[in-house]
């Protein structure tokens, strides 16, 4: 995901404006946020190009520009007011029952077929290998700053989606708060940012509902000397061990194979003794579409429960939570799993709550009770005990997760 950013000059200009037509009793801002539905047969032709590889950063750029400049233009707000937050991509059979719902950043999906790679986030190949009958959205989720709500007519979003060439527009939340304005016009944060775990229980470096991610590996995992360590802590390096499970959020550690091997790794978790658990742990509350869970020694996963969030000590966030979100995602007696092979769950679409519209007066100190719900702060996998006398253990190399964060600290976090 990527914010669009305006000079500094341009934007005390508009602060300035804005506080002046609050002084001459105009009206109070509204934040308006929503999501522009795109259908078509292809990613490739909601973009306007011959097929999906020739989709580049600049194909991108000139789209979200003009999905930008057309909705100044119809709802007669300066184009600065108007900021693209973030993309989903949706796929659908038609005629059949929904498929698996897969969400991605646009970042991830356009590095997956930019210079003609075939490589990239799992969502995004099965994109490219969809073929008829199958129907492609684009979600596009904007901000509208609308300085005097006052002087005009209540906005027709129907007709909007029609000047914006979408399917639909749907309102995700209206804020109007004292501080829209500060919030909105907030200067970029400075780069580098630090670490998450640095700025937690600080207000987030720039507001931000939430934040898709993509084949992601989870930050935190137990450590050798305390319930959790996350991948950004300093001592992180000196926490892991061969074969414990801070190898499964290790994002600097190379394959353990590099062709399809089944065998030991010590970059892996290795279940070595009972009770054969692992249990991977979210900072921010996240909403899950799927797990993938690569196994390359004796696949043995038994079963696959959520957490809710948090589910751990979290220092700035509320108090851990206990129990399980409902019931185990996978319950299997044996796993037919292939050596090496990747098992992947999709959470159904009711169940992971990615429908759910994120409220802008929300946070994660007072999550709404609708994302309450769904909101996940950790997996736990528990596999079968091997036979006895059995040699072999079951080896994860990795466990991938696509979903959305909500309200998250430091939402570059979700764009690596």
């Amino acid at each position: 995901m990527r914010l669009i950013r305006v000079p500094a000059a341009a934007l005390l200009l508009a602060v300035g404006a804005c506080l002046l037509s609050f002084a001459h009793g105009q009206g109070s801002a509204a934040l308006y946020n929503l999501t522009a539905r795109y259908e078509g047969s292809s990613l490739a032709s909601i973009f306007g190009v011959s097929d999906d590889f020739a989709i580049n950063q600049a194909v991108v750029g000139a789209w979200q520009a003009q999905l930008a400049q057309r909705a100044s233009t119809f709802l007669e707000v300066p184009l600065n007011q108007v900021v693209v937050r973030s993309f989903a991509i949706e796929q659908q059979a038609v005629g059949v029952r929904r498929r698996t719902r897969e969400l991605s950043s646009l970042d991830l999906a356009v590095a997956a077929v930019s210079s003609g790679s075939s490589s990239g986030s799992s969502s995004r190949r099965q994109l490219l290998q969809s073929g008829a009958g199958t129907t492609v959205a684009l979600l596009a989720t904007f901000d509208v700053l609308d300085t005097q709500p006052g002087a005009h007519a209540a906005w027709d979003f129907t007709a909007l989606a029609t000047a914006l060439g979408a399917a639909s527009v749907a309102v995700n939340g209206v804020d109007r708060s004292a501080g829209v304005l500060v919030g909105f016009f907030a200067s970029p944060p400075p780069s580098p940012r630090p670490g998450a775990a640095a700025l937690r229980g600080q207000p987030p470096l720039a507001p931000q509902l939430f934040a898709y991610f993509d084949s992601m590996l989870a930050p935190g995992a137990p450590g050798r000397s305390r319930e959790v360590v996350w991948y950004d802590d300093s001592d992180f390096l000196e926490e892991r061990l061969d074969g414990t499970p801070l190898n499964l959020v290790w994002r600097n550690k190379t394959a353990c194979f590099t062709r399809p091997t089944c065998g030991a790794c010590s970059r892996a978790w290795g279940a070595t003794t009972a009770p054969y658990v692992v249990t991977l742990y979210f900072r921010d509350p996240v909403q899950l579409a799927t797990i993938a869970i690569r196994q390359v020694n004796a696949p043995a996963v038994k079963t696959v429960q959520l957490l809710p969030w948090p589910a751990v000590n979290i220092s700035g966030a509320p108090a851990p939570r206990t129990g399980f979100l409902g019931p185990p995602l996978f319950n299997e007696s044996a796993d037919i799993t292939p050596c090496p092979g990747t098992l992947t769950l999709a959470v159904p679409r009711r169940r992971s709550g990615l429908a759910e519209a994120v409220p802008v007066g929300g946070s994660q100190a007072e999550l709404p009770k609708a994302l309450r719900r769904s909101a996940v702060g950790g997996v736990r996998i528990s596999l079968n005990a091997p036979p006895t006398g059995a040699s072999q253990r079951t080896v994860v190399e990795w466990v991938r997760f696509t979903g959305r964060a909500l309200y998250p600290l430091d939402a570059s976090e979700y764009s690596m």
